[in-house]
């Protein structure tokens, strides 16, 4: 399924969230357009028949925000690499990864979930920099 900007038609990011709690329930889907800096919430799939359009329609948006020293507080990395929430203890979702491209000071990207409190993370690691798990962008959805 693909998605398309309204500001300047650029493909966009789909990122989705799988139910692990029901068998066959819609999974949430989560589109995001970075030229004027929002995301998309909606749902995808579930038991539906075969022929039928998969998506169900966006039920919320919020604004890709920078995040703050408390956003970056609120999630450490374990020691296997598994990014924490420090209030729950719950290990986040990956919902999502970018490989750097071929090159020597390349980023790659990886997005984690918070089924709790509905908020996406964006993380950037690499480059001859050596950092990892740099906190880049936090998308917090109104709760359900």
């Amino acid at each position: 399924m693909q998605f398309h900007s309204a500001a300047n038609q650029a493909r966009l990011r789909a990122l989705v969230v799988r139910r692990r709690d029901l068998f066959d329930a819609p999974n949430e889907i989560a589109v995001l357009d970075p030229a004027p800096r929002r995301a998309f919430l909606g749902s995808l799939g579930g038991h539906i028949l075969p022929q039928t359009n998969p998506f169900h329609g966006f039920s919320a948006a919020a604004d890709i925000a920078e995040p703050t020293e408390a956003d970056r507080a609120a999630v450490v990395f374990n020691k296997e690499g598994n990014p924490i929430d420090v209030a729950t203890g719950a290990e986040l979702l990956k919902v999502g990864d970018e490989p750097p491209p071929p090159g020597a000071d390349m980023f790659s990207h990886a997005f984690y979930f918070n089924e709790v409190t509905e908020t996406l993370y964006s993380f950037v690691s690499g480059g001859f920099a050596g950092f990892s798990n740099r906190m880049e962008s936090v998308i917090r959805f109104p709760a359900p």
